[in-house]
């Protein structure tokens, strides 16, 4: 091109993969330049030296993520720009030019990782619940040791999960305060590094492993209250192995994505498996199909849908069973059994309403998941309406880790009648107290009282005397 006044330049679909060094040098008076559909995984601002008079730069369907900063400061007579993401476009300042993008992100702007303020404290709020739930758990079960083991054992290992669902979400939060006002300059070194793979999978980890270990726990009350007679019960080593072994599926299929599988790699868009959204996680809510999709599908869409319905019928279950229990129990006529009605109708009454939080709860964790995904592989043009996707990744996915501790710990009765015990305990201190201290200032004031009149008294004998 040297030499040559050229005023456009169509540099469009010739698989370029970078500029060579020079290769603008000698045309000034360039003015509009295409390099559309190319290969280009960056461009520096060395490249644009040469031709600082351009107008008009169109540079969509390329590999770049990311382009310098203050790329487009020495371009003072820019107008017009094409580029793929609306982040990029965050690097043109220039008030009178105009910026396209072919993509534009859900969740991220140019100042933060979430357009909404919302989302943002919705993040901070389930991630403590999250992690002061599991870890008041972890704790009770540790001191406390209840009667049912193996129950004990898998709430244990629920709230270990939970816990981690707590720290996924408190690192986003905090990657969002420390990039708070110029988050497109950390856009692309976030999505496609090794944080954002790794907190992704740790999301992914505490996810499966929780639906997965409620589906276990589901089994075992279905089996020991509907089918009490069928086949032995688990055993506390059986139950350490089976938790183990779902650990281990877990972290299978958590990390599976970073081991460098091809099938994973999408190097058109340039960034990891789990980079493909702000918060990293590959969730299936588009019509877009990026590299993994299927098992992306298949992990949030059919494995968690049949999980689920296994957890929901086998709650509904345990809840006819326990109908049909209490009605041939009316039929007794003791004194005896009429007491033992009453106070199985009081335990189903508190099952019914677990039962119902319990399946409330997983319908509003993943049947929005569920049904977005199945929408994306029907309609191909479906694409989620204005904030759902944030919602589902920050609030509908992770909130069941912080109801688990609620509906799984603190919602029995013997959780229960241990804390109002400690409670009333405490209560009756802090009453002991405060009244010790109220009695002690009104003996201080009444023995205050009986000395000022004593003072007096001297006062009034000593000048008596000295009149005399």
């Amino acid at each position: 091109f040297h030499f040559l006044p050229f005023f456009t330049s169509y540099l469009s679909g010739n698989k370029l993969r970078y500029f060579p060094k020079g290769i603008f040098k000698g045309l000034k008076q360039l003015l509009i330049l295409e390099i559309l559909e190319n290969e280009m995984t960056q461009v520096t601002i060395d490249n644009f030296k040469e031709i600082k008079q351009l107008k008009i730069l169109y540079m969509q369907y390329n590999k770049m993520r990311e382009i310098p900063y203050g790329f487009f400061d020495m371009l003072k007579d820019i107008q017009r720009v094409s580029l793929d993401t609306n982040l990029m476009c965050c690097h043109m300042h220039k008030e009178d030019a105009d910026c396209a993008f072919t993509y534009n992100d859900d969740f991220a702007n140019c100042e933060s990782m979430f357009k909404n303020s919302a989302p943002r404290k919705s993040i901070w709020v389930i991630g403590v619940f999250s992690l002061v739930g599991a870890a008041f758990v972890i704790t009770w079960r540790v001191i406390f040791k209840e009667k049912n083991v193996v129950q004990s054992i898998m709430l244990l290992h629920l709230a270990v999960s939970d816990g981690l669902m707590g720290i996924y979400l408190i690192s986003l939060g905090t990657k969002d305060l420390l990039w708070r006002g110029e988050y497109y300059l950390h856009d692309f070194q976030w999505r496609s590094g090794l944080s954002c793979q790794i907190i992704g999978a740790i999301s992914l980890l505490s996810s499966e492993v929780s639906v997965m270990m409620m589906t276990l726990i589901s089994a075992d009350r279905l089996k020991n209250i509907v089918f009490p007679y069928q086949g032995a019960s688990l055993k506390p080593k059986a139950t350490h192995i089976l938790c183990i072994i779902i650990w281990a599926i877990g972290f299978l299929m958590a990390f599976l994505p970073m081991f460098g599988i091809q099938y994973f790699e999408d190097p058109f868009r340039y960034h990891s498996y789990y980079g493909r959204s702000v918060v990293c996680l590959p969730l299936q809510l588009t019509s877009d199909k990026p590299a993994g999709w299927e098992y992306s599908v298949a992990i949030f869409l059919a494995l968690n849908f049949a999980f689920f319905l296994f957890i929901m019928g086998a709650y509904l279950m345990i809840l006819v069973k326990s109908y049909l229990s209490s009605r041939r129990l009316a039929r007794q006529g003791t004194e005896r059994e009429i007491q033992a009605r009453r106070a199985n109708f009081r335990r189903e009454t508190a099952l019914a309403r677990r039962v119902f939080f319990i399946i409330l709860s997983d319908c509003v964790c993943w049947m929005p998941v569920i049904v977005i995904g199945m929408r994306t592989i029907i309609e191909k043009s479906y694409e989620a309406q204005g904030d759902l996707a944030v919602w589902i990744a920050v609030f509908a996915l992770p909130i069941n880790s912080a109801l688990n501790p609620i509906l799984y710990t603190l919602s029995t009765e013997q959780v229960r009648g241990i804390l109002k015990n400690k409670m009333e305990k405490v209560w009756n201190y802090l009453k002991t107290v405060f009244t010790c201290c109220g009695r002690d200032q009104e003996g201080q004031g009444d023995g205050e009282q009986p000395n000022q009149p004593g003072v007096e008294d001297n006062g009034q004998h000593g000048g008596e005397e000295g009149k005399s």
